[in-house]
């Protein structure tokens, strides 16, 4: 069993690279031998060739990083227990880590990876360890062990949130909205929602008086004010010729929430066809959407890349020549 609890354990500042891959596959459990024998592939692996004499102390922080895990990962043990080494380096030599961790596993050998990236673990696991303050919180599937360690972060408030003090409010009082849930599909509370995952908003309001025609509607804000989406019963068709006083819900179902991780808010209203405002609500509902690997690559994505994603597949095709 061979361990990497800490990327570049063993390297000496004034040793060169070629040297310390020698002293760090020895520290590691690697014979000389070894270490020769998969030296080209190492340094390969590193992406540090025309650095290999250079003394490690003139290395970045990344290339000691990518020349640490390259000498693990040729480790020849039955068990390599990996420790956040995704936790730095840049996405390039991350997809390098994945790929050759993904094929320790496929190759038959056994992989302990501790990581908060849950993107990740994921792709990666097909047993999950969740440990908190040293103890174990949960141990199981891997789905299942992310959503009960991602909802451990939801707050008290989140199954049933108030709306009926809120502020930035508009409208004739005719329809008021009083609360807002969020649920999976099966109507249960949903504490964390993550990019691609199922949705369900649901709506409680009451009528004061007989409205009729009304219409539901939701905005969907980035953290900076961005108009994302707008959806509305409407737009989709659902129409009420009247509802009279009372107490109600109104629901909308997202099969795939195509947000991208981040903060953002939503508003809601309810109008009738003549613009009579019965409800306006600004800006009054806090949405945090955690990453999730929803293709599948174990890199999840970037709330850099914009505020949506397209479910997407890709293919290169090259042709004859």
């Amino acid at each position: 069993m061979s361990s990497l609890l800490e990327v570049g354990t063993g390297f000496h500042e004034e040793l060169s690279g070629r040297e310390n891959v020698y002293l760090n596959g020895s520290i590691l459990g690697m014979s000389h031998k070894q270490v020769l024998s998969k030296f080209d592939e190492i340094i390969a692996f590193a992406g540090v060739e025309r650095f290999v004499d250079t003394p490690i102390k003139r290395y970045s922080s990344g290339m000691r990083l990518r020349l640490g895990f390259a000498v693990a990962a040729h480790l020849q043990s039955d068990i390599l227990i990996v420790d956040e080494v995704l936790a730095v380096g840049d996405a390039e030599f991350q997809k390098k880590c994945l790929g050759a961790m993904s094929e320790l596993h496929g190759g038959g050998r056994t992989v302990l990876f501790v990581s908060h990236n849950m993107a990740a673990v994921e792709n990666l696991c097909t047993r999950c360890v969740w440990i908190d303050g040293g103890c174990v919180r949960m141990d199981g599937e891997t789905n299942a062990v992310i959503a009960a360690y991602m909802a451990s972060y939801s707050t008290d408030d989140i199954d049933d949130r108030d709306l009926t003090h809120a502020v930035n409010r508009g409208g004739n009082g005719d329809v008021r909205f009083t609360a807002v849930r969020f649920l999976t599909p099966d109507d249960a509370p949903k504490g964390v929602v993550r990019s691609d995952d199922s949705l369900k908003i649901q709506l409680s309001y009451e009528v004061s008086k007989a409205v009729r025609g009304p219409h539901f509607g939701i905005a969907v804000h980035s953290n900076v004010g961005t108009l994302v989406t707008e959806m509305s019963t409407y737009a989709a068709g659902t129409d009420y010729d009247l509802i009279e006083p009372g107490k109600g819900t109104v629901e909308v179902s997202i099969d795939r929430l195509p947000l991208m991780p981040g903060r953002y808010f939503l508003s809601f209203w309810s109008k009738s066809l003549g613009r009579m405002i019965y409800d306006e609500l600004s800006h009054c509902c806090k949405l945090d959407v955690e990453v999730s690997d929803v293709y599948g690559s174990g890199r999840g994505i970037d709330k850099r890349s914009g505020l949506v994603f397209f479910p997407a597949t890709w293919r290169i095709r090259i042709d004859a020549r």
